[in-house]
């Protein structure tokens, strides 16, 4: 059979397990797949991998024999899960390759090492789906890519109480660095309603205004006109159509209010601070499943000790403390404390509530200029 297009621009598939029946691959694929072995391989520095791991489901075992003659057609290596866990696992050591996920697999969570790779300039990611397109912003493809660039992090409530010059800091260097990124590939996930939360505690410190100001100042990208001013307009899960780089929902359930009970699967005798880190980081995990297409790296920033369901959660790159966050961004502290902290005169202690003396109604310079001249 030359597995003919099907209705609706599906492809038939058929028994491949006997090659002599199969038409050209490369013509096959382009015509039918609009896609080349020199896109698949390609990852960023205009290298090919030679390297694949494939990712099928039995019930899209065709699929997968498919992929799989078209990939070593052109001489590559071809990992699978038909080899159990040892198929990824020889993956993730590999400098340059390119992992293919079925379009039925929602799993990531489960993938050891995937933050390791996606780290990675030179790993690259697709969803596959043969038998029929999957529609991505109004496209239908058969082929398409998954964390493709940019990320999300994820900055808990605990942290920024406890560890305030460092939440201003990390504020700070988002601010500046996501303007100098390709727009939409980076996003800011805090509590939620955070600008009424810091707004309740500016008697407290007044860091808690520096954050306030800087998150609605990277919310409006620097325009006036767009600062926040409702929960709403942090909320991209109420309202889809918001594209600035801070993400807060009005209201996540539970969070703020649940008892032990609520909750049976986390360890007895926690906090509810750390029952709320706990509400808010798995509902970024499942944010990020839904997110794959979107962005590369998905990281959490916490304050409180990790708990054991945390860290088999191997989609999201867990950085406990600021230095672990610092270490893996790159980032030099003392840069951003200067130009956000300086005039603020806080404390050497990230943890105190002690206003600083003389700060009252005072902005760092920084925050005084405009934003273009501040970057």
């Amino acid at each position: 059979s030359d597995l003919p297009n099907g209705p609706s621009g599906d492809v038939e598939m058929t028994d491949v397990s006997n090659d002599a029946s199969l038409p050209d691959l490369d013509v096959f694929f382009k015509e039918n797949f609009q896609i080349t072995f020199d896109e698949l391989a390609l990852v960023r520095g205009h290298k090919r991998a030679n390297m694949f791991f494939l990712m099928f489901p039995d019930e899209a075992h065709n699929e997968y024999l498919l992929l799989k003659l078209f990939l070593e057609k052109h001489l590559a290596v071809v990992l699978s899960n038909r080899e159990g866990d040892m198929g990824w696992e020889k993956f993730a050591k590999t400098e340059i390759g390119a992992a293919l996920f079925h379009n039925s697999f929602t799993n990531y969570q489960d993938l050891t090492s995937l933050t390791s790779l996606t780290s990675r300039n030179q790993i690259s990611f697709w969803n596959v789906s043969l038998m029929k397109p999957v529609d991505f912003k109004g496209d239908q493809l058969n082929f398409q890519r998954l964390f493709p660039q940019g990320g999300t992090i994820l900055l808990t409530e605990d942290f920024m109480v406890h560890e305030k010059d460092a939440s201003v800091i990390i504020l700070g260097w988002f601010r500046e660095n996501v303007r100098s990124k390709i727009p939409r590939t980076w996003k800011l996930m805090l509590r939620p309603n955070v600008m009424n939360w810091l707004g309740e505690k500016f008697k407290e410190d007044c860091r808690y205004m520096l954050m306030h100001y800087i998150i609605a100042d990277i919310a409006s990208e620097g325009k006036l006109r767009n600062m926040p001013t409702r929960p709403h307009d942090l909320d991209s899960i109420y309202n889809p159509s918001l594209q600035h780089p801070i993400i807060s929902l009005v209201n996540i359930p539970g969070y703020g209010s649940s008892s032990e009970e609520d909750f049976p699967e986390i360890p007895e005798g926690l906090t509810q601070e750390h029952r709320d880190a706990d509400r808010l980081i798995k509902f970024f995990a499942d944010w990020v499943i839904l997110n794959v297409s979107q962005y590369r790296r998905f990281q959490v920033i916490t304050s409180v000790a990790p708990l054991p369901q945390w860290q088999k959660l191997h989609h999201i790159d867990l950085c406990h403390g600021p230095q672990a966050f610092y270490k893996r961004m790159a980032i030099k502290p003392d840069t951003y404390r200067e130009k956000y902290l300086s005039q603020a005169s806080s404390s050497s202690s990230s943890s105190s509530t002690t206003r600083p003396e003389g700060a009252d109604n005072k902005q760092p310079s920084s925050l005084q200029e405009s934003p273009t001249d501040v970057i």
